[in-house]
């Protein structure tokens, strides 16, 4: 018995997308058969049959004899040892069957292979497929498994400048152990050979729209590498707040470079922080007062090694530092498995939303008149928000798609996140090359219910 990986995800995978293993095995239909040339005691009082060429046949699975004299060698058996040209299986041995010859055929109709997704030496979920074509292939989609242990890992506010937790939540390495299972003779499922893949990342992001996206491609190494975002190359901060984005490298340390310009516009000259361990390929990269101040009217950043003045392994980012104003600070998460932030600075709306569940008493007449009729039995209030942007250029609405999207929305209140439930049911995106605003209608929290 062996099993064979055949296809593979790429080493770091979006969790909400696909991650599909394909794998085959060599016991599986079509199911072989043979006719022996020779039965013989195994010396231990079992049946062994002996065959002209090498057989099909391997130690644990079960068989089916037809065209022999005798019940007992025409039932469904287990082979317990196999040779080149032989194999005993767990009938016992008759003297009378001494010259019997007939068909010997696999039998493991139930056969299936069961994919076990294993995260820090844990089996975290478990599924089973039988072959779905004749040529004993077995896809295995464990994304909804790993959906179920990754979330995300937005830094604190006002933390350090580049954080890699030790155990980041939003990206983790597995291997999915494969197995085959069968009935043995008496129905019962056992376990055969079993083989281990190698060891992938599955990143938490939302869906990628394009049909071919190779994270691996977003893995820091060089002066051109991306962060994980689609956002304008040119963001905006306002003054005293924070902003982050998120990256992924295979150096072991890196450190943050940041360049801030004065009020004028001038270069200050260039800054480097200090470096920072990486925990699996994942770090987020802060823009905080700790490097800017109301002094400063931009900051470039980006990632670099450890030595001074430093090999660059990211592209630059400007962030442009506004004067303060009030805005709904809206987090999501990407398609790439980083968190963007927009400001909706627009105008603000605030409607309340309220329902009456009404019920109807249905009583004899012997009641009074007073006990019978319409009630009220709850009444449940939302309160639905509408935040308009600023005008918005076409690049930056069309990549406000990405919000609408995502899975995953926060509004920022201070230093904390509170989930939002965004419920647009249209948005115009964007409009040629004119200049257009853009609305998010949300719900804060849950519906307050008050019962009778």
């Amino acid at each position: 018995m062996a099993l064979s990986i055949d296809t593979t995800p790429d080493a770091i995978q979006a969790v909400n997308n696909p991650i599909v293993f394909v794998v085959s095995s060599d016991l599986d239909e079509p199911f072989q058969s043979m006719n022996n040339n020779g039965i013989s005691d195994n010396g231990s009082g079992k049946v062994r049959f002996t065959f002209a060429s090498a057989h099909p046949f391997t130690d644990g699975e079960t068989g089916k004899g037809s065209s022999f004299g005798y019940d007992a060698l025409n039932d469904v058996f287990t082979i317990t040892v196999v040779d080149a040209v032989t194999i005993d299986i767990d009938v016992n041995w008759s003297s009378s069957y001494t010259g019997e010859t007939g068909s010997i055929q696999q039998w493991n109709l139930n056969f299936q292979v069961k994919a076990e997704v294993i995260v820090d030496s844990a089996t975290i979920g478990t599924l089973v497929k039988r072959s779905y074509d004749t040529g004993g292939n077995y896809r295995f989609d464990i994304s909804s498994i790993l959906q179920s242990i990754i979330s995300y890992d937005l830094p604190e506010f006002g933390a350090s400048n580049i954080t890699s937790p030790a155990s980041s939540e939003a990206i983790k390495e597995y291997t999915v152990k494969f197995t085959e299972l069968f009935d043995d003779k008496n129905g019962l499922q056992i376990e055969g050979a079993d083989t281990t893949s190698s060891a992938y990342l599955a990143l938490n992001a939302a869906h990628q729209p394009d049909e071919v996206q190779d994270l691996d491609d977003y893995i820091m190494n060089s002066s051109a590498d991306k962060f994980l975002t689609d956002s304008p190359r040119t963001v905006h901060i306002q003054r005293g707040d924070e902003i982050q984005f998120s990256f992924l490298t295979d150096k072991a340390e890196v450190r943050l470079y940041y360049l801030p310009y004065d009020l004028d516009g001038n270069s200050i000259g260039n800054q480097y922080l200090t470096k920072v361990t990486i925990n699996n390929k994942r770090g987020v990269v802060s823009i905080n007062d700790n490097i800017y101040t109301d002094s400063h009217s931009k900051i470039q950043f980006r990632i670099c090694d450890e030595s001074l003045p430093g090999t660059f392994y990211s592209e630059t980012i400007t962030v442009i530092i506004d004067p303060v104003c009030n805005s709904d600070k809206i987090w999501f998460l990407n398609p790439k498995g980083g968190f963007d932030h927009f400001d909706f600075k627009g105008s603000k709306h605030e409607d309340q939303e309220v329902k009456r569940n009404i019920y109807t008493k249905g009583l004899g007449l012997t009641f009074t008149k007073t006990d019978r009729g319409k009630a009220v039995a709850e009444i449940s209030s939302e309160i639905k928000f509408t935040r308009f942007s600023d005008s918005l250029d076409d690049e930056t609405a069309r990549w406000l798609e990405d919000l609408y999207d995502s899975p995953e929305i926060y509004l920022q209140d201070g230093s904390d996140l509170y989930s939002i439930v965004v419920v647009n049911e249209s948005v115009k995106l964007h409009e040629s090359d004119e200049i257009t605003q853009q609305s998010i209608e949300y719900y804060k929290s849950q519906t307050k219910i008050r019962q009778r």
